[in-house]
This record gives C-alpha cells, structure tokens and sequence, in this order.
C-alpha cells in the first residue's frame, strides 16, 4: 500500500534504511510518530 504521496511501502523502507541524514544540509533524521503540525 503506498503512502499519502504515492510511494510505495517497500521503497519507503529502502529509502529509510539508506538515507539517515539530509543530503543538503546533514542533518540526522528522526524517527517519530508525532504529528509535525504542531512543532515550530
């Protein structure tokens, strides 16, 4: 099943795995459920 964009679940996994920090500016993603509607 894809998700909200259209992606599906098995290239989602893949891209998570591979990519653990922002390719422009470096920054370590996070892993959360949290709504990102209420942060700044």
């Amino acid at each position: 099943m894809a998700n909200k964009w259209g992606i599906p679940s098995y290239v989602e996994t893949i891209v998570k795995e591979r990519d653990k920090n922002c390719v422009y500016c470096g920054v370590k993603f996070i892993e959360t459920d949290a709504s990102r509607k209420s942060q700044p």
